[in-house]
């Protein structure tokens, strides 16, 4: 048995899938399914059964599972201790980040830092607050960065800017005009949502419950540039980051009409599982980040 077959076989078991399972170790699915060939008939034995929607363990499959986590979790931390022995002068940084930051954050000081340390490798996965919590305490990644939720069970917090949820309109809608915030202006509109599991969709909910506000009509998109364009398109009305639309509000493509009643803060964090030795590479892009400014 091969460490990339176990790594392989490890992958498709927590994800009950094949093409989830290439995606995560960043390989094809046929290069994916011949290690998994190759590992099945090293052993003698199916691992896997199929079945429509994916994959799941045999018996033997579910045996061997607990062998290859603690396998592989001391060769990461064997792996870890190299890289504290070489420094920053090579090694691999793994990064899971919600869409907000993801796509609109962490871009730019990715960048930056990879400029400063040619020799290290960087891998960047996006997904739902909920989603890159989740795979952060299950320890896919070296470092996560999500909007704030309420103390994750397990993981270490480190808070990185504040943030602010914008009430967001098309310029020549009715509320763009309106001074005074009454909720029953919202009463016949179509709002426009992140799909669930978003932090920012979580903090949209948060406000319309503290103003006694139940959405009638919803769309749910799950991406911020579709939510941006159909609020754009005259669909209906929204909720963002205010990172997400600075180039469309100084354009005047969307307008944020400056209700308080529809605004709320919160706070931007990285996390990382508790009792992890983060590497060098880990604690420095953390250090980073912390002295950019946005």
């Amino acid at each position: 048995m091969e460490l990339s077959q176990l790594r392989a076989f490890y992958e498709i078991a927590r994800s009950g899938s094949f093409s989830k399972g290439a995606e995560r170790l960043h390989i094809t699915q046929p290069a994916l399914s011949r290690q998994i060939e190759s590992l099945e008939k090293s052993v003698g034995i199916s691992l896997f059964n199929r079945h429509s929607r994916g994959v799941y363990l045999s018996e033997a499959g579910r045996r061997l599972f607990e062998y290859v986590e603690q396998m592989l979790r001391l060769a990461d931390e064997a792996d870890r201790t190299l890289q504290e022995l070489q420094g920053l002068h090579t090694g691999k940084l793994s990064i899971g980040a919600c869409t907000t930051m993801g796509s609109y954050l962490l871009p730019t000081p990715l960048a930056t830092f990879l400029k400063l340390h040619p020799n290290i490798e960087a891998f960047l996965e996006l997904g739902s607050s909920d989603e890159i919590a989740a795979r952060a305490a299950n320890r896919d990644f070296d470092l996560a960065f999500i909007a704030g939720i309420a103390e994750p069970p397990g993981l270490c917090i480190e808070p990185i800017l504040e943030d602010r949820i914008l009430f967001l309109v098309y310029p020549d809608h009715p509320l763009a005009k309106t001074d005074a915030f009454q909720p029953e202006l919202l009463a016949d509109e179509v709002f426009i949502l992140r799909e669930l599991g978003s932090a920012t969709r979580k903090a949209l909910e948060s406000i319309l419950e503290s103003v006694h506000i139940k959405p009638g009509r919803v769309v749910t998109l799950g991406d911020t540039e579709a939510v941006k364009r159909a609020v754009m398109a005259g669909m209906g009305i929204t909720f963002l980051s205010r990172f997400t639309v600075g180039l469309e509000l100084q354009t005047g493509l969307l307008c944020a009409p400056g209700f308080p009643e529809l605004q709320m803060n919160r706070q931007l964090l990285c996390i990382f599982p508790k009792g992890v030795h983060l590497s060098p590479a880990a604690l420095a892009f953390l250090s980073h980040i912390k002295k950019e400014s946005y």
